[in-house]
């Protein structure tokens, strides 16, 4: 990865330790709303990170009193003709991003998430919440339709009937219902956070490489498509993990009885 002056940054903060990156929303007297510059900037740390074959996970977080309060409403348009252009070019690339890295993406949520910066949070791989943590859906109150996939997490997460109370009661949704639901993975104490986020991701960094990003593809293929498909496509990558050279060494540690280690 090439070298990063922080100063490049208005909107984010960036740090790595060990093969864990961490993405911080950085806009806390705005409560980090998201607004042109931060996705810009996002996007290209992203696209940095992703070319670098020594960071294995990705933590996307913020700093201040809360995750995100979503779009900034403030910047309008930002230069586009309507807020489908403005999605379509500028958060879908993020999605994308997100979806397709051969890394891990983690989200770690405290305070408020609201809005469209739920839709980035719940787009990552994995989700780690602090118990004073919420998602808030506001979009029926402002006269909004969902966006930046909510609409996808909460009928996949919910089911219909459930999404549309989430959605038409413009309701938070606690980090203990955010468990019950599988919206996120874990729900810890707000203190513990930060070291239970790193944690996780430190012990995920020293996992397989090539399994963790082919599985990823997998289990992605595996939400819209038929049980064969699904086969046949698991069949393709698991060719691929055995011709690693890390994956025989992995099988030979685990026969002598020794934990296996990934570059």
């Amino acid at each position: 990865m090439r070298a990063i002056d922080m100063g490049e940054f208005e909107t984010i903060k960036f740090d790595v330790q060990d093969r864990v990156a961490i993405i911080k929303l950085n806009r806390p007297e705005k409560m980090n709303a998201i607004n042109q510059k931060m996705r810009q900037e996002l996007l290209f740390i992203m696209d940095v990170l992703e070319s670098d074959s020594k960071i294995k996970v990705v933590v996307l977080t913020s700093v201040g009193r809360g995750f995100s309060s979503g779009g900034d409403l403030l910047e309008g348009l930002a230069g586009y003709e309507t807020v489908e252009d403005k999605i379509l070019a500028e958060y879908i690339p993020l999605f994308n991003a997100i979806q397709a890295s051969s890394k891990l993406y983690m989200s770690s949520i405290y305070g408020a998430c609201t809005g469209i910066a739920s839709g980035i949070a719940l787009a990552t791989d994995l989700a780690i919440m602090s118990d004073d943590a919420y998602f808030y859906v506001p979009f029926s109150g402002l006269n909004l339709v969902p966006d930046g996939g909510v609409s996808y997490q909460l009928v996949r997460h919910l089911g219909y009937k459930k999404a549309m109370e989430v959605f038409t009661g413009t309701k938070k949704l606690s980090a203990s219902d955010c468990e019950s639901f599988g919206l996120i993975n874990r729900v810890v104490d707000r203190a513990n956070l930060d070291d239970e986020t790193m944690s996780w991701a430190l012990k995920l960094s020293a996992g397989a490489p090539l399994s963790h990003a082919l599985g990823k593809q997998c289990l992605q293929f595996a939400m819209h498509n038929t049980l064969n498909d699904v086969v046949a496509f698991e069949a393709k990558h698991q060719v691929t993990c055995t011709k690693s050279p890390e994956t025989l060494a992995a099988i030979k540690a685990m026969l002598n009885k020794e934990k296996p280690v990934f570059a």
